[in-house]
This record gives structure tokens, sequence and C-alpha cells, in this order.
């Protein structure tokens, strides 16, 4: 089965959520279920798929293949109060997001870490939400198509994943693993209280 294809899968469950712990509680006991849904968007136009093309290497087309069929989507949304800790952008937002990532790394960053492919010559293909934070894939040379986080108080040279496909699979074999690992505020609601319910299990009857 494609990545692609496993990642519509995941997406699809109906019955998945976290099994969550009181943020004030230090003994992370579980003691509230919160449901989660995914918002997909429609595979992208031909138009977005050259300007892909153009601007990343893409000899296994990993990338390619799943945005023909996703251009975007918000991931383990609040099935409550509709919060969305984690974006991967579609293809006509890679320019905007790239910019923001770049304003911040060339204004603060490069003070600090010297010149770095991953910001100069990657796209903010992902965004954490409430931080500065993205999701980077090298555009082209030597590190073509690993993927790195870039967090504005964790920076780390190392990749993430090798390639787009081992970045989507540890996403869903993984997803509380991979919203701690990006810094995610992940922070759910029972609707009924003002408790911050934090991810400890991603559970699903199927």
């Amino acid at each position: 089965m494609k990545t692609v294809d496993r990642f519509i899968q995941f997406c699809r469950k109906t019955d998945a959520g976290f099994a969550c712990f009181d943020y004030f509680d230090r003994a992370e006991r579980i003691d509230y279920l919160a449901r989660i849904k995914h918002l997909l968007q429609d595979g992208a136009e031909p138009e977005s798929l050259k300007k892909l093309n153009k601007w990343i290497e893409d000899p296994e087309e990993q990338v390619r293949d799943f945005f023909k069929i996703v251009d975007g989507a918000f991931l383990f949304v609040d099935a409550i109060n509709g919060y969305r800790p984690f974006e991967l952008c579609c293809i006509g937002d890679w320019h905007v997001s790239t910019h923001e990532m770049r304003k911040w790394y060339l204004t603060k960053g490069a003070i600090f870490y010297g010149e770095i492919d991953f910001l100069t010559n990657g796209y903010a293909i992902a965004r954490i939400n409430q931080t500065p934070d993205f999701i980077s894939i090298v555009a082209n040379g030597k590190n073509a198509g690993k993927i790195h986080l870039v967090a504005h108080d964790d920076f780390k040279y190392e990749p993430m994943a090798n390639s787009f496909n081992e970045f989507v699979d540890s996403l869903i074999n993984e997803p509380v693993s991979f919203l701690n690992s990006i810094g995610a505020f992940a922070h759910y609601t029972d609707g009924k209280s003002n408790t911050k319910w934090v991810p400890k299990e991603y559970v699903t009857a199927s």
C-alpha cells in the first residue's frame, strides 16, 4: 500500500482519539478520551504539481504522489472546539510559510546557526500551531528530500526523517510521539471544564 493510501486510511478512522491526562497532574493519570478528526484537502491542481516539480528534487516522486491526492491537511483536530495543532501546508502556501520561516532565521537564527541548507535551501511544508516552528524539506542537492524540524527553541541539525514517506510514517505509526517530537501544543478540551487534556496514548477501536 502506498504511503498516501495508508495516510488516508489513518485519517478516515472515525473512532480515533487520544487517552489524555490533566496538564497539571504530575502522575499523568489517564482520565479523559479526546476525540479527534483530520481535515484533508483535495488533491493538488496540475499547475500546483508543476510548481512542486520545479521547486524540489523528487526523483522517487514521494512528495508528488502524496500531494497529487492530498494537497494539505489539518491533523489531530479537537472534535469539540476545532483546535488544530498541526498543519500540512498545501503547495500554494509553501512560499508564504517558507518566507515566514526564513524571516525568523535571517533576522535571528543566522546569527547563531550560520548557513544551513534546510533553511536557505528548503521549503516549509508544515507548521506547528501556536509556535513559530515549521517542518522543512530540503529542495535539492545531496540532502534533497530530507525532512527537518525548524524549532526556535530546540534547534537540531539532524533530520527528523530521511524522506517524505518516512516522515508520514512517523506521523501515522506514533501520533503522540510525533506531536511531542515537534513540540506541538496539543491540549484538548472536554467542553465542560477548563482542564487542558494532554495526549498520552493514541487509541482506536479498529
